[in-house]
């Protein structure tokens, strides 16, 4: 009766039973959990097996923070697609205000993209500044005064008018869109703004950057080949090189059209925003002919989505979108369209 010699008590699914008092008492329950959410696990008690049924419909955490009411399917967590919308910028009001996130007002907040230490920077069109949003939702003023004008020097004392599109090279640096001024400008990583291209007159002209003319820069994209400008009254696509060029990649200058094929003949309707894609091609929102287009690095322009003005989910060749304003390529390849 004192026995504890290892027994077999005839359940698989127990380990290690052992004799007690004369009895063979069960042991360790067989551990059958496979660390999936999305499975219920149990031991088959004839077989000893190990059983994963699939949980199908329950709720899980695909690990992105920014995804909200995930599902489980096929055993497996699923993004529901939808964005976590739980931290909101701003009051929804109009104005020009700093401060924490329940606080801070925006004027038609327009371009947005990263800065350093994990901020986000918006161009602040209606203010006419550069706003900077920390991790912790805050938001202070990171270039320009809120008055309308042009002049450059510290971030704090220099004048936009109109800031758009904005983006980042390497070194963290920010290059805008200076609508109305017709200028792209430079907001280096010490803070002082400077006039990075564009004479400041409406028009067009290709050559060095100190001298070129833009009409309504509105998108901003960087890459190593340098700084791709999207114009809305000129409808082209506009390259600053690195080495001080401006050179037309796409688009006719004053003509509006759905053209695709290389620089010579391409056409656009007033593309907004960019966004650096694959093999050093440029995505393009192409508002006014409601489609997204592709530009190669052998500046060549194809069709990438869209077939008419419309609201249709579905194949690239069928889909429809109304005036798209904004693109933005995910880690994962995907492209996000506002």
């Amino acid at each position: 009766t004192t026995n504890t010699a290892p027994c077999e008590d005839g359940n698989p699914c127990t380990l290690a039973d052992g004799c007690a008092l004369g009895v063979c008492k069960a042991g360790k329950a067989k551990n059958c959990d496979d660390s999936n959410g999305c499975t219920v696990d149990a031991c088959d008690p004839k077989t000893g097996d190990c059983l994963h049924q699939n949980a199908d419909g329950g709720s899980c955490d695909d690990g992105d923070a920014c995804t909200a009411d995930d599902r489980c399917a096929a055993g497996k967590c699923i993004p529901s697609g939808k964005a976590d919308l739980s931290q909101q910028i701003g009051t929804g009001k109009a104005g020009y205000v700093d401060g924490d996130a329940k606080v801070a007002m925006f004027n038609q907040p327009w371009g947005i993209g990263r800065g350093p230490g994990n901020t986000v920077m918006v161009a602040d069109l209606g203010s006419h500044t550069v706003r900077q949003i920390s991790p912790d939702g805050s938001v202070k003023t990171y270039a320009g005064t809120g008055k309308p004008g042009w002049q450059d020097g510290p971030a704090l004392k220099a004048s936009f008018w109109s800031p758009s599109g904005l983006d980042r090279d390497a070194e963290g640096n920010i290059y805008v869109a200076d609508l109305h001024n017709h200028r792209v400008r430079k907001i280096s990583v010490g803070g002082t703004v400077s006039t990075f291209a564009g004479e400041g007159t409406s028009g067009w002209k290709d050559g060095f950057k100190s001298t070129a003319r833009f009409d309504l820069p509105v998108g901003i994209a960087v890459d190593a080949a340098g700084v791709y400008v999207s114009e809305l009254s000129n409808h082209t696509i506009r390259l600053v090189t690195w080495d001080g060029m401006v050179v037309t990649v796409g688009g006719q200058p004053g003509k509006k059209g759905l053209v695709d094929g290389n620089s010579s003949v391409s056409r656009f309707d007033s593309p907004y925003g960019l966004a650096i894609g694959p093999g050093g091609g440029l995505y393009i929102a192409d508002s006014g002919n409601h489609r997204i287009r592709f530009l190669t690095a052998a500046n060549v322009v194809l069709t990438a989505a869209g077939s008419s003005k419309g609201f249709v989910d579905g194949p690239i060749q069928i889909a429809k979108f109304d005036s798209p304003i904004d693109v933005a390529l995910l880690p994962s390849g995907n492209l996000l369209v506002a």
